[in-house]
């Protein structure tokens, strides 16, 4: 098969191995301000809510806590800065200055794509990983909240 057929593949993997990055960056700064919202009303709730027992103050105190882990997690999603891209600029000048043949390039440029690809994909799923264990806090920050709201309704 001709080289530029594997290279137009590549690239096509490249793109969505991006995208993936950008959707997952997008979704964590989504739920970095759903977090910090949700974490400023409950806590000004607390203080018209104030006189509960001991044991509503702790699951109160708790969800507060899977809120904050959630969002360090969600930040460090963000802080991530492993990915790469090609091609680089510096790559394609050094490769025009060298006098690269067509057939050379090419052959480069499927050796760089499919390490770059790997890269990122290893990228991506750290990113996700990062993300399910905010999103599994959230879920159990949440679920802490409705139980302190039922304890206070029921007590």
């Amino acid at each position: 098969m001709d080289d530029k057929v594997y290279i137009t593949q590549m690239e096509l993997a490249y793109k969505n191995i991006s995208n993936d990055n950008v959707e997952v960056n997008q979704k964590a700064g989504i739920m970095i301000g759903i977090i910090g919202v949700m974490f400023s009303i409950q806590s000004t709730i607390i203080i018209n809510l104030y006189p509960f027992t001991n044991i509503l103050s702790y699951i109160f105190i708790g969800s507060l806590i899977c809120y904050l882990i959630s969002i360090i997690y969600f930040i460090k999603n963000l802080f991530v800065k492993d990915y790469l891209s090609l091609p680089s600029p510096d790559a394609v000048v050094k490769y025009y200055e060298e006098e690269y043949t067509t057939e050379s390039f090419y052959s480069t440029m499927l050796g760089n794509y499919q390490w770059v690809i790997n890269n990122n994909i290893s990228v991506v799923n750290l990113k996700s990983r990062y993300s399910k264990k905010g999103f599994t806090c959230f879920c159990f920050g949440l679920i802490l909240l409705t139980l302190f709201f039922i304890g206070y309704l029921v007590l």
